[in-house]
């Protein structure tokens, strides 16, 4: 028999090896392209400045001083805010998924810049409401989703990057009454009460795009694109 016959098969790495990463995991739960696209390069910029080789390895150190080189650099507040929000949210998926004990990004512990609550954005009247709430066609999936999503800034006044934002682990219940955690400008958490009109809306929704409460991780986001549903 030749040596090559008797050579033992040597193996070589290939990325079926490298264990997934737990960041594209978390991205993959963002509505749109557009909030992925910004969250990854907030997430870059942090890993790169505090030379992080695993998010396991994230400190409340390290997002202090990232914090602080933003605001030396003279970044605006809610530019920060934002930056911030990314990487707490990363940090929520990493304790979800046991990667990590505790949030090292939590607001508690890493401050958000104050930002001004001042607005000079006009809202709807009762009128121009109601006729946005008489557009969707509420038959279809597209519809029912459009219809869910308009009451969710209507009813509970968030802006669109927020309902993108809620994955089904904020979403919850006090006292008999059906809530929803909220993470807004400054990185502020807050929850909110679901009226029953709003949660009726909303599990319309779930139930014609087949997907159930029980069923689904909790990182999974509540609103999902048509074309990602119906797989076209």
């Amino acid at each position: 028999m030749s040596n090559e016959e008797t050579r033992p098969a040597t193996t070589t790495s290939t990325s079926i090896d490298r264990p997934p990463d737990p960041r594209e995991a978390f991205l993959a739960g963002r509505l749109t392209e557009k909030t992925r696209a910004a969250y990854r390069q907030d997430l870059e910029a942090f890993f790169t400045f505090a030379r992080i080789r695993t998010p396991a390895d994230i400190t409340d150190d390290q997002v202090t001083a990232w914090r602080n080189a933003l605001m030396d650099a003279g970044l605006r507040p809610s530019t920060i805010a934002r930056k911030l929000t990314a990487v707490r949210g990363l940090c929520d998926h990493l304790v979800y998924h046991r990667h990590l004990d505790r949030n090292p990004a939590d607001p508690k512990v890493v401050r958000s810049p104050r930002v001004s609550g001042s607005s000079r954005t006009q809202g709807l009247t009762y009128g121009q409401a109601a006729r946005l709430l008489e557009a969707p066609d509420r038959k279809t999936l597209k519809g029912a989703r459009d219809y869910a999503i308009l009451r969710w800034l209507l009813q509970l006044g968030l802006r669109r990057e927020e309902v993108c934002g809620v994955t089904l682990a904020e979403l919850g219940e006090e006292r008999g009454h059906r809530t929803v955690r909220i993470i807004g400008k400054g990185g502020k958490d807050r929850v909110l009460p679901i009226k029953p009109s709003l949660w009726q809306a909303t599990l319309a929704y779930l139930e014609m795009s087949g997907r159930a409460l029980d069923r689904e991780p909790g990182t999974a986001p509540l609103f999902t694109s048509i074309r990602q549903r119906t797989g076209e």
